[in-house]
């Protein structure tokens, strides 16, 4: 399977509303925006600003169809962004939404993720969630962290199994949330996780991956990679493909 995880863009706004309603699931999505949820979260993804805007969402697509997304963004920004959501849901419905603050600042949130049906269990949702992680932190931040119900311990095994610690509780929608974060590793950029093999040529940095961790534009296959560091993002290549011409 070739997995590519890349930034979302406007035309990719139906992907979106259905990755949230997901991630909602249908009686919430209903609770929170009324009947006509996915046409009203398809709106919020086109927008340059809100919640869902497709600026805060990376698609995966495995073997040419998307197979999932998630949506994230910075906890300090959430009510410049939630002003807009709830303004748009009011204006469509006539409801303005009550909902508790899911995030906060100094964190990283990762709101919605979703894998379609059929690509779940292969990892996809594992590498998404890997891939916004070392995006956040890449920019700088310091911790990311996501919601998780405390009737799933599934999904909480998950999260606990790449990094992700129990902070507090939190409740949502009138569901009683576990509250995790993961901090970042200080030692990131270490031969914990990279060996240098070339630097060839000298404006770039050619490393072996020795585990996932991917963000921006990345194609994941079943073998080996190499990836190509830049100060601002790191693009995964081909096993075949080497430095020299990149």
């Amino acid at each position: 399977m070739s997995l590519i995880i890349r930034q979302a863009i406007p035309s990719d706004a139906p992907i979106i509303a259905q990755v949230i309603g997901m991630g909602f699931g249908e009686d919430l999505l209903r609770q929170y925006c009324g009947s006509n949820g996915l046409a009203i979260m398809e709106s919020l993804a086109k927008m340059e600003v809100s919640q869902y805007s497709y600026h805060n969402a990376l698609i995966a697509e495995a073997d040419g169809q998307v197979a999932g997304g998630l949506v994230g963004y910075d906890g300090a920004q959430l009510q410049l962004l939630r002003q807009p959501t709830l303004a748009y849901i009011e204006q469509q419905t006539g409801i303005v939404p009550q909902v508790a603050e899911e995030t906060e600042p100094g964190e990283f949130y990762l709101d919605s993720l979703a894998v379609f049906p059929k690509y779940r269990h292969q990892g996809i949702g594992t590498q998404l969630i890997l891939a916004m992680s070392n995006k956040a932190f890449n920019e700088g931040h310091q911790r990311v962290g996501l919601l998780v119900d405390t009737t799933n311990p599934h999904a909480e095994s998950l999260y606990t199994s790449l990094g992700f610690q129990r902070v507090n509780q939190k409740t949502l929608f009138n569901h009683q949330m576990w509250h995790m974060q993961k901090k970042r590793n200080k030692d990131f950029f270490t031969s914990k996780h990279f060996k240098e093999i070339s630097a060839k040529p000298k404006s770039k940095t050619c490393y072996l991956l020795k585990h996932s961790f991917l963000t921006n534009m990345q194609k994941l296959t079943t073998t080996r990679h190499k990836v190509f560091y830049r100060p601002t993002q790191y693009i995964l290549y081909p096993h075949k493909k080497y430095c020299d011409g990149i």
